[in-house]
């Protein structure tokens, strides 16, 4: 039995712990409720960010824990840009 699978059954979780604690549980993205032209614009940050993170759940060439390292910075890069009220640049005239 290899080292990874030996993991999943002892702790039920495929990251190593170190990896685990570096990444973190969960990632939130905050979105305040001002207007419903912010929220235009809150979700097309969504979008994005729901594309990105369907490309990564989609590789096979990176490890788990990096694709969620990467994952993580997007969705905190996304909360960023959506909490200083940033236009996406699909909108920007």
């Amino acid at each position: 039995m290899d080292r990874d699978t030996r993991r999943v059954i002892l702790t039920g979780d495929p990251i190593a712990r170190l990896h685990r604690e570096i990444i973190g549980d969960a990632a939130r993205v905050h979105i305040p409720l001002r207007d419903v032209i912010a929220l235009r614009h809150y979700a097309d940050h969504l979008v994005s960010l729901a594309g990105v993170l369907r490309r990564l759940s989609h590789d096979t060439t990176e490890e788990q824990w990096k694709l969620l390292f990467r994952a993580r910075a997007e969705i905190k890069a996304t909360d960023k840009m959506i909490r200083n009220g940033l236009v996406p640049p699909s909108r920007k005239s």
